[in-house]
């Protein structure tokens, strides 16, 4: 439970980064063809609504009265309720350039049409896993963050027969880079 709360509040802080690091890139080709142009005004809100969710996980997180279940509801609807408010922030221009963003991320792993279909179906089933175990009552936190492990675990095993070897190199490469990111925010 409490890694699935960090891994959500390290997406958020991480989406954030990543998005100030778009902004910062001016000297890079990537950089120049990605910046999406944020004015300080966006910056302010991105870093207040991150600031804000990590304020409110951490009351969820220590509220006595909430069941287990009862707060990882909550922390969802936070999480929802965040991502469409910074959805908003940006500009349509800037979302279509964060979706390029993504598309030249997957364009970089040199993905098929075959392996999106299968990466896609394969973290849709991960989530529905997790949301299984993170809604059963009747685990406790510790099976819960046992099952979860075994869920990654899993996930890994099965990227390792949908990419080949360069492409999961890469992807490695990828998501180091990514927390570098967030270390510069």
């Amino acid at each position: 439970m409490m890694r699935q709360i960090k891994f959500w509040m390290l997406s958020a802080a991480l989406f954030c980064s990543c998005v100030g690091f778009a902004q910062s890139t001016g000297g890079t080709a990537a950089g120049k063809k990605f910046n999406l142009g944020l004015t300080q005004q966006q910056k302010t809100q991105l870093h207040n609504l991150r600031t804000t969710m990590q304020d409110q996980v951490a009351v969820i997180r220590h509220d006595t009265t909430l069941t287990e279940q009862q707060k990882q509801q909550q922390i969802q609807q936070l999480r929802q309720s965040i991502r469409a408010q910074i959805n908003a922030v940006f500009t349509p221009e800037q979302q279509q350039k964060l979706a390029q963003m993504k598309a030249a991320r997957q364009a970089k792993l040199g993905l098929t049409a075959e392996q999106q279909s299968q990466l896609k179906s394969l973290f849709a089933g991960a989530r529905q896993q997790r949301a299984s175990v993170l809604n059963t009552a009747s685990l406790s936190s510790q099976d819960k963050q046992t099952q979860l492990q075994q869920i990654r675990q899993n996930v890994q095993t099965q990227l390792s027969t949908i990419l080949t070897p360069d492409q999961l190199q890469k992807m490695q490469h990828m998501r180091r880079g990514r927390r570098g990111w967030g270390a510069q925010g």
